[in-house]
């Protein structure tokens, strides 16, 4: 892997977490994301310990798995050889209420917990929701879980609380992908570039890196595909990308102003906020307006989320791309509203249109940097869905 930009460090006994251990690693190494074990080091034979402090003085977080299990404990001569090193570092943990036989007692996995602390590096703890199942050969003892339970109370007292607890492996994924500790390596490693008649734009990857998106999507569904033995799905009836009516009834002013603001003529590059709760009809609404632009001869559509680098070819008339959640995706709205504002005109127009149940105010502070160039819609929830409608639907 060349240069990842972020080093973790997945700290974990391997017979109570080594499947979830595993799942994390294989989710977030990539491109930008090297991710190392315990038995990395073990493997190698020599002072263990002294390896991992070594890796852990370099990486950027270490994520820890508070449970049961405690794991094997590193001979007492490699504890005095790393205290013999970093002095600083038992005078620390003395000050935190570890005398120095507490010291001898920590097993490899509770040292990676308190090298973090010791060397200042971000501490992600992570621990199972009740009846989450553990690995084919947990054997918690009482002695472990009273060990545990010492080791727990100690890393409280210095104000380091574990999340909320995991449900599964996508719910940890998800919860470290999304933590605050990642959030600035993700941005610094995202950008764009604005050319005569391309658009690049890159964001942080985790996990393996695919192929870039080479044109904004804009995908609509077989309305037939929402009708299951002749009868209607309903929830795949109201999604915007099966198109159940071909005309926006009531939102003609709504789709006016997004035409007149991406077809101001102007080559500042601007962005625009539409808000409004879910199932208001955002991103329908959003949808016809790209369809309209893209049958004018604009690039338009949407930025696919599951992609992490794009590369657009731009249209004639310019670039319509509408995020959709922002909120939900920070390293690539931070980038674009960078970008934004720091660039005055481009070779085209660019028009970046944003989709968020947030209202306006929560976005005041990101975008107060672009000077009168981000513009507010805010649009009513629809009616409910009539009797009428739903018999509509049962004839269909």
């Amino acid at each position: 892997m060349a240069d990842p930009s972020v080093r973790l460090f997945l700290s974990c006994v391997s017979d109570e977490f080594g499947a979830y251990r595993d799942a994390l690693r294989k989710a977030l190494t990539g491109p930008d994301v090297a991710v190392k074990i315990q038995e990395d080091f073990k493997n190698r034979g020599g002072d263990t310990l002294k390896m991992l402090e070594d890796y852990i003085e370099h990486c950027h977080a270490v994520v820890h798995f508070l449970g049961d299990m405690t794991g094997s404990a590193p001979a007492a001569v490699s504890v005095d050889d790393l205290l013999k090193r970093r002095p600083g570092l038992e005078a620390e943990l003395a000050r935190r209420g570890f005398p120095r036989e507490a010291l001898n007692a920590l097993t490899y996995t509770q040292w990676e917990a308190w090298l973090a602390f010791g060397l200042g590096k971000d501490l992600l703890i992570v621990e199972p929701a009740a009846g989450v199942d553990r690995g084919p050969r947990f054997d918690a003892t009482e002695d472990s879980k009273t060990a545990q339970a010492a080791h727990r109370a100690r890393l409280k007292a210095i104000d380091r609380y574990p999340g909320p607890p995991f449900t599964s492996v996508d719910n940890l994924v998800a919860q470290i992908v999304t933590s605050a500790v990642l959030d600035a390596p993700a941005r610094a490693r995202s950008g764009i570039e604005v050319g005569a008649r391309a658009f690049r734009l890159w964001t942080f990857v985790f996990g393996p890196a695919g192929e870039p998106a080479t044109e904004p999507s804009l995908d609509w569904l077989d309305l037939a595909d929402a009708f299951e033995d002749g009868e209607p799905n309903l929830f795949s009836l109201l999604r915007w990308d099966y198109g159940l009516v071909e005309t926006l009834y009531g939102r003609d002013d709504d789709l006016k102003k997004i035409l007149d603001w991406a077809e101001s003529g102007s080559k500042a590059p601007s962005a625009r906020l539409i808000t409004g709760e879910g199932g208001a009809g955002k991103t329908r609404l959003a949808a016809e307006a790209a369809k309209i632009l893209r049958d004018r001869g604009w690039t338009a559509g949407f930025l696919p989320r599951r992609k992490n680098a794009f590369n657009f070819a731009v249209g004639d008339k310019g670039l319509f791309l509408i995020l959709d959640y922002p909120e939900e995706q920070p390293a690539r709205t931070a980038a674009i509203l960078k970008d934004l504002a720091e660039r005055k005109a481009a070779p085209y127009p660019l028009r970046i249109l944003f989709l968020s149940r947030r209202p306006f105010l929560d976005w005041e502070g990101e975008t107060t940097m672009l000077q009168g160039r981000f513009g507010r819609q805010e649009i009513a929830a629809p009616a409910p869905l009539s009797v009428r409608w739903l018999r509509v639907f049962s004839l269909s």
